[in-house]
C-alpha cells in the first residue's frame, strides 16, 4: 500500500505539481470518513450471516443481502448528497491559510466529482463482505 500510494503521489506531482496531491489526500480523507458507514454496514452482515449459517437458515441468505444493500445505498446516497451540498465548507477545513485558499476551488470540485462513487460502494462493499451470493 505504501509503495502504490508513493507511486501515485510521483506520478500526481509529475502530472500535475505539489498542489495535486494535496489536493488528492485531503479529499480521500474525507471521502474515507463516508464510507465507514457503508463499511460498517457491510461488516455487519458477516455476523448476520453466520447467525444464520449457525442456525441452517439458508433462506435467510438473500433477505439479509438484500436488506444490508438497501440500507447501505441509503446511507451512501445520504453521505454522497451532503458531501455535495457541504463541499465548499469541507474544503473550508483544508484552505483556511492563505497560503492554501487557491485550493479551495479544486478540493470543492474533488468532492463534488468524487462524492458521487459513493452510492455503488454500498453494492460493491456488501458483495465483498459476502461473497457467496453474489457470484
Amino acid at each position: 500500500m505504501a509503495i502504490l500510494a508513493g507511486s501515485l503521489n510521483m506520478i500526481l506531482v509529475s502530472v500535475s505539481g505539489a498542489d495535486a496531491v494535496a489536493i488528492y489526500s485531503s479529499g480521500w480523507r474525507v471521502l474515507m470518513i463516508a464510507i465507514v458507514p457503508i463499511i460498517s454496514v457491510s461488516i455487519s452482515v458477516v455476523a448476520i450471516v453466520g447467525a444464520s449459517f449457525g442456525a441452517r437458515r439458508y433462506e435467510n441468505f438473500s433477505i439479509i443481502q438484500n436488506y444490508s444493500i438497501k440500507i447501505g445505498t441509503i446511507i451512501s446516497i445520504i453521505t454522497a448528497v451532503s458531501t455535495f451540498i457541504f463541499a465548499p465548507y469541507i474544503a473550508m477545513l483544508f484552505t483556511y491559510s492563505p497560503e492554501t485558499a487557491a485550493l479551495n476551488g479544486p478540493i470543492t470540485d474533488f468532492f463534488e466529482s468524487n462524492g458521487s462513487v459513493l452510492p455503488f460502494c454500498s453494492n460493491g462493499f456488501n458483495c465483498s463482505f459476502y461473497f457467496p451470493r453474489c457470484w
